[in-house]
């Protein structure tokens, strides 16, 4: 199937996120298009606001909207143990399990 120019780049746009085809972009595409455009426009304003209003810690480097993480900002915090993680996303996982020390991501 031929998509004009705009949801070409829609689809295209949506095969960036991990697990994302080609099918399931164009259903995801079509969907949003078709069914659910309010949806589609309040995904676009949060995808944006968070691309222009998230960064990284100054201290640890997981992503944050303020200088410093809520972890790091924390003085509760233990300053003797350092978590070492990959990513963001190891961060949130390590927070499920209790940690309350500080972390460092080398962003893999």
């Amino acid at each position: 199937m031929s998509f004009s120019p705009l949801i070409r780049q829609l689809i295209d746009g949506l095969r960036i996120l991990p697990g994302v085809g080609q099918k399931t972009a164009q259903r995801m595409a079509l969907q949003l298009l078709e069914r659910d455009r309010s949806g589609g426009l309040r995904l676009a304003q949060a995808l944006t606001q968070a691309m222009e209003g998230v960064g990284h810690c100054r201290q640890c480097r997981t992503l944050t909207e303020q200088e410093l993480c809520p972890q790091c900002a924390d003085p509760r915090r233990d300053d003797t143990q350092l978590c070492v993680v990959e990513g963001p996303t190891d961060v949130y996982a390590v927070e499920q399990t209790g940690y309350r020390g500080r972390y460092f991501v080398l962003k893999g």
